[in-house]
């Protein structure tokens, strides 16, 4: 709901200030690593009895497919949407818990 905001236009600047300074990025990273647990979490606690996968890179993709779609498309997700990502992301967990 953030990106959707008014606000998310920020999220572009951030990505792009980040790239000329280093405390900046640092810092960013520890955002961003804090807020993609919660969807690491969320997808082990979904698919976790299926077996061992590492969540990080199936959560940044969720996330990064999130953002596109509301930063560069200038629009809200729909429920529809958020729940062909949700189960895009659930099916790779799946797929890397064999």
């Amino acid at each position: 709901r953030y990106l959707a905001s008014a606000d998310g236009g920020a999220v572009l600047a951030l990505s792009q200030a980040r790239r000329r300074d280093p405390l900046l990025s640092a810092i960013l990273d520890e955002v961003l690593a804090a807020e993609r647990s919660f969807y690491v979490h969320a997808l082990e606690a979904a698919v976790g009895g299926e077996g061992r996968f590492d969540a990080i890179p199936i959560a940044g993709a969720l996330i990064g497919a999130v953002m596109f779609r509301v930063v560069m498309c200038q629009g809200a997700l729909g429920l529809e949407e958020i729940e062909i990502l949700v189960d895009q992301a659930l099916s790779q967990a799946r797929k890397s818990a064999r």
